[in-house]
């Protein structure tokens, strides 16, 4: 499960990075917009259980958005300065 679940997580990176860069045309309300329904599936259908994610354009942060909870055993939500464990999800 451990193993499904990373694989999971990396396939949400993915698409969320290509979301991300698809929405990055719009304004910071607009990305939000269209990640907020996309991010709840993919969460749901990676079994996983949240996500944080931070648009920087021009060098600056335009949008910071948290989603879920920080484990799948607990009910706190994540925010803006939840650490995550990311191991190996770049190659």
């Amino acid at each position: 499960m451990r193993v499904l679940r990373r694989l999971a997580a990396g396939s949400l990176a993915s698409l969320l990075a290509a979301s991300t860069l698809a929405a990055a045309a719009g304004s910071a309300e607009e990305t939000a917009s269209r990640l907020d329904p996309l991010v709840a599936r993919l969460l749901k259908d990676g079994d996983v259980p949240g996500l944080s994610l931070a648009l920087v354009r021009d060098g600056r942060v335009a949008l910071v958005r948290s989603w879920g909870v920080k484990d799948a055993s607990g009910s706190a939500p994540v925010a803006e300065d939840t650490i995550f464990e990311a191991a190996s999800l770049s190659k």
